[in-house]
């Protein structure tokens, strides 16, 4: 799923030389362009230094950068541009040209090599016979040969000549000759693979022979061979000429340290056209690596590459490495995962590449369950998923034809998935919106979705091409319109997109190649005035997601090429065309309307890539192989964000969390990197909201590290929690491997909260937040009781009163209005908090009157329901009533309503972590039972840590569920409500409970209650800490009567493990009826 292309001279050198030796018409291979000032094409070489005496009928080459009068030279490996190795060449005794040469791959002092570079010969296209040396004959003082440490191998035009030779005493120096086609105006000399390679001469001349095929090949890597002060963690990159069979990499690319091989992760991408591998850990400082490859690395077609090797030393910089870390907190396995959205239900639902649409439930604490999956678009691709804003059943999806190669022109489409409010995802009904969408030979195709503030639709769509040209790795198949491009679609436009009738965007006047999946060529114009689908933003070459953020801006990461692509020459010739252009960067960045990012397309007059190459000096995203002068496009919008070649950003998801890490990461972006790096980065804005600055997100179980994937794709994050997920590729080959990764901030969601409620424009006390009523927005807000938003801006209030104690008595809410007095709808005020315990302070009143009965009533209708204000009927003198309760969330929510309470007015909230033990009652009773005052209802869950409290086995101690065990006895003969009601410990053998409680280690008052008002057949027996050194009986074995049905005990317990236990080992049927734990004892 990466982004990156190469187009490889290799694989076109063929037709130019069969043009050129006539054994194909000329016409029918595409011209290239010639040197203007081309030396001799019959030549003989010496390489020496400059010092070194001509030798009579040879040109000396003396290590110059290649220069375009003199028609030769060397260039580097990186970019093609000239370097100086003169300082490489040698002259040994004597005077042939066996006796001079220039090293390409100098050992230095620290084990690495002198990086050399490429050699260049300007020659017309055509077929010529070269002949190379290689070789060292210098000798010691005693006249032995003393430089023998090489493994020369040269290549010419991508065609192995000379093949690892190992020099001896007998034999110091070899030459070879090889007849290879030029389809680029000039003949390309390197070393790549060798050890110490010393090339000493050369020769060339015209032929008639049919060129050999150059062999499949690795021709750089980046870090590059010799590279010194590399990152800690840095990721690799192979550059290759022939597309790659992925399934060979993991047992032929190797990355071998101090302590042998390091494990990686290996990728490439679906054209096959690079291989990048990221190491699982940071590597360690001041440390030589070596990379290589064997001969069992294969092409697609089975052809082996040539063995490759490299190295390069790290130093001991630190990577650049968030400070806010996270931690893997769960793993669901689900085939090939490619994007994700979070639905306005709260449900996780996630797009494949195998074409299946899942749905996750999520719990509080963000793991997944209960997947429902469909497949409604058979086996196509899903790349993008868009919630319509104004309407929660609406699921838009991007989904294209299901192949990875040679994918049908046009095969692009966009859907409307409409679900079923409540119902199942199988009753979810699927329609085309969009058909004939562009589609490129490979992975690039219709992809992210995002719908924008203005209520449109808005479509990221990737190019055919590696750089705006035709190419053999892309099938030739050039640029449309609508490709490379940002569109957008207003889609709730009823005269553009009419219910059920699909909106043919096929740009193609005719169908140049019909397939099936692509739509019929229909000559749309995205420029045409009423054109329901635009070109909002071109020239962006592959974003794989698009965000509206907050700040009312749209973002996108992008992909640019591996190396070897090629650009499209322009009309007036102010952009020349180029072959073999490198790899450039990929970038995260701001998509203006309108604007141009650097991805040819002529279709739509763009030529010049990128910055292009205007001054002499260093431009701006410049393109160095341009001749000094050529100017970017008039509309081209230089992009925000650098992030590196061969990155291969793809998820994109905006970090809303007010809480967690104290709210510093909200507005921020987490961006995946498929390819190089294999983890998540953290971007941060400006006040402009340019992204400007990036760094790793940290593992908060390796410190120091940053936590590393397998090929991320899609980012979603929870504006709340603050957790994300992570959609893992995994085995790029393996259609069944993928996975959701759950990651939580190390740092949680801050807890704390101060809110006043009063109109607009009323005074706020310092430190609070205001509430006016404004409906839920997922966040904060009122709902009706059934939880549907509701308005209640109507109904806050300000009062003018000495009497008030400060400005936050002043002002309140009418929770239930009555008639003539604002929204008369009864309100629940919702705002989403971490689980946990809280204190929360509420206060109710009016200054000016005391017609109400307040009632305050947390977390209404939940097992935590908990009555914060009970009842209370004001007076004349004491118009407020302030009261604090303890209150448990376990939803990710807190609620507040007035369910009993008459006319009930709210004026402030404040809300903090339970700090300490505050104290518990825990009722025992059945899910809908009737539950005591100020008690925590337990009828039989199975202990859970979010919860904080349980079952477990008796003996196995791992989580139990007793529901269905609670009993409501409805007896007079109870002494009270809490005692009415119990749980069965001990119904049967296979569910005799341990109840346990979350506690802080410490000293604990318990107190519990058993009996039944309608039953005395048991023994009742509770131990305490069972098992440690606290043990303690809290009730010895006691036997009811029908008299004395009910017991009550209580005990001083140390807890030391972090949670209180009791079970009822040692009586029979326990029934446990309530549990009352203090602080102390």
């Amino acid at each position: 799923m990466g982004a990156y292309r190469r187009t490889g001279r290799a694989l076109t050198v063929l037709g130019a030389a069969l043009a050129a030796s006539g054994l194909v018409g000329a016409s029918a291979i595409t011209a290239a362009t010639t040197a203007a000032a081309a030396p001799p094409t019959t030549a003989q070489i010496d390489f020496a230094p400059a010092s070194s005496p001509a030798v009579a009928g040879w040109t000396t080459d003396t290590g110059l950068g290649f220069d375009a009068t003199r028609g030769y030279g060397w260039v580097r490996f990186a970019d093609e541009t000239p370097v100086d190795l003169s300082a490489e060449t040698r002259q040994r005794t004597g005077t042939s040209p066996e006796n001079s040469f220039i090293h390409l791959q100098r050992p230095s002092g620290s084990g690495l090599v002198v990086a050399g570079g490429r050699w260049e010969y300007s020659v017309p296209d055509g077929v010529y016979s070269v002949t190379v040396g290689v070789g060292d004959t210098g000798k010691t003082a005693t006249g032995a040969y003393c430089c023998l440490d090489s493994t020369h191998r040269v290549s010419v035009e991508g065609v192995e000549a000379v093949k690892d030779f190992v020099p001896t005493a007998a034999q110091p120096t070899a030459s070879a000759t090889v007849v290879v086609a030029v389809d680029d105006g000039r003949l390309t000399v390197d070393a790549t693979g060798g050890v110490n390679t010393k090339l000493t001469s050369l020769t060339l001349e015209p032929s008639t022979a049919t060129p050999a095929v150059p062999a499949p090949r690795i021709t750089s890597t980046l870090p590059a061979d010799g590279a010194t002060g590399v990152r800690l963690d840095t990721s690799v990159s192979l550059a290759i000429t022939e597309p790659v069979d992925d399934t060979t990499t993991a047992a032929s690319v190797h990355l071998v340290g101090p302590d042998g091989d390091v494990p990686l992760t290996l990728n490439s991408d679906a054209a096959g056209g690079t291989i990048s591998f990221t190491p699982a850990r940071n590597l360690s400082a001041n440390t030589k690596y070596t990379v290589r490859t064997t001969t069992a690395l294969r092409t697609k077609d089975g052809q082996a590459f040539l063995s490759y090797s490299s190295a390069f030393r790290t130093d001991n910089s630190s990577p650049p490495v968030s400070p806010y870390a996270f931690r893997r907190a769960a793993t669901t396995s689900v085939a090939k995962p490619s994007v994700m959205a979070l639905g306005p239900d709260g449900r996780l639902y996630v797009g494949t590449y195998t074409g299946s649409l899942v749905r996750y439930a999520r719990a509080a604490d963000g793991t997944l369950s209960a997947p429902e999956t469909v497949q409604p678009f058979g086996d196509r691709i899903i790349t993008g998923l868009a919630f319509d804003p104004a309407d929660p059943t609406a699921l838009y999806v991007t989904n294209n034809y299901g192949i990875a190669e040679d994918a049908p022109r046009s095969s692009g489409a966009v859907s409307l998935l409409r679900l079923k409010s409540g119902g199942a995802l199988s009753a979810a009904t699927a329609s085309p919106v969009i058909i004939g969408l562009p589609r490129s030979r490979y992975d690039h195709m219709t992809n992210g979705l995002a719908f924008g503030p203005d209520g449109r639709l808005y479509i990221a769509q990737g190019a055919n091409t590696a750089y705006g040209d035709t190419d053999v790795y892309w099938g030739d198949r050039g640029e449309q319109p609508m490709s490379a491009a940002i569109l957008v679609a207003d889609v709730h436009d009823t005269t553009l997109f009419r219910p059920g009738v699909a909106v043919n965007v096929n740009t193609d006047t005719s169908d140049p190649a019909p397939a099936d999946g692509s739509a019929p060529a229909v000559g749309y114009r995205p420029g045409a005035a009423g054109a329901p689908v635009k070109v909002y933003a071109s020239g962006v070459r592959n974003p794989y997601t698009l965000v509206w953020a907050s700040n009312g801006k749209l973002y996108a990461p992008v992909n640019e090429s591996a190396d070897g692509g090629n650009t499209p020459a322009s009309p007036d010739g102010a952009s020349p065309h180029l072959e073999d252009v490198p790899a450039y960067a990929d970038f995260f960045t701001r998509i203006v309307a309108g604007k141009y990012y650097g991805h040819p397309n002529p279709s739509t007059g763009h030529y010049a890539l990128n910055g292009a190459n205007p001054t002499s000096g260093v431009d701006p995203w410049e393109v160095r192989q341009y001749p000094v002068g050529t100017r970017p496009e008039a509309d081209w919008q230089s992009p925000d964000l650098n992030l590196g070649v061969h990155r291969s950003p793809n998820g994109a998801a905006e970090y809303r969390s007010t809480g967690a890490f104290g709210g510093k990461l909200r507005g921020s972006f987490i961006v995946s990197e498929y390819s190089n790096g294999d983890d998540l980065l953290a971007v941060s804005l400006d006040s402009a909201g340019k992204p400007v600055s990036s760094a790793t997100i940290a593992d908060a179980d390796a410190p120091g590290q940053r936590l590393v994937f397998t090929n991320p794709l899609g980012v979603v994050t929870d504006p709340v929690s603050g957790v994300v997920y992570v959609a893992e590729y995994l085995n790029e080959t393996d259609l069944t491997s993928g996975a959701i990764t759950l990651l939580k901030p190390a740092q949680p969601a801050s807890t704390s909260l101060k809110v006043s409620f009063q109109p607009k424009t009323a005074t706020l006390a310092d430190g609070y937040s205001r509430d006016a009523g404004a409906p839920f927005d997922g966040t904060r807000g009122w709902q009706d009781l059934a939880g549907n938003p509701l308005d209640l801006s109507a109904n806050t209030r300000v009062r003018t009163s000495s009497a008030a104690p400060d400005v936050r008595y002043t002002s309140f809410i009418l929770v239930q209005a009555p008639a003539g007095s604002g929204n008369t709808t009864p309100g629940r005020w919702v705002t989403t908090l971490p689980d946990g315990t809280y204190d929360v302070t509420v206060v109710v009143g009016d200054a000016t009157a005391t017609n109400s009965r307040h009632r305050i009533v947390a977390q209404g209708g939940t097992s935590s329901e908990k009555v914060v204000v009970d009842g209370f009927v004001p007076t004349s003198s004491t118009p407020w009533r302030k009261s604090t309760a303890r209150v448990a969330v376990t939803n990710g929510r807190l609620t507040l309503d007035a369910t009993g309470g008459t006319n009930t007015k709210l004026d402030f909230v404040d809300v903090v972590p339970a700090s300490g033990f505050g104290g518990a009652s825990v009722d025992f009773t059945t899910q809908t039972g009737p539950l005591a005052a100020d008690s925590v209802r337990d009828y039989g869950q199975a202990y859970d840590t979010t919860r904080g409290y349980g079952w477990v086995g008796e003996t196995s101690r791992q989580p139990l569920s007793l529901v269905g065990n609670g009993r409501v006895r409805g007896s007079a003969s109870s002494p009270d409500q809490r005692s009415d009601t119990l749980i069965l410990s001990q119904a049967t053998a296979q569910t005799r409970g341990t109840w346990e409680y979350a506690l802080p280690n410490g000293t604990y008052t318990v107190t519990v209650g058993v009996g039944d008002a309608t039953a005395f057949n048991s023994t009742y027996a509770v131990t305490a800490e069972r098992g440690q050194p606290g043990q303690v009986t809290v009730l010895a074995p006691t036997t009811p009567t029908s008299t004395t049905r009910f017991f009550t005990a209580s005990a001083r317990v140390v807890v030391a493990d972090g949670r209180l236990t009791l079970d009822g080992i040692g009586g029979t049927n326990g029934k446990l009826g309530w549990v009352d734990i203090a602080a102390g004892g």
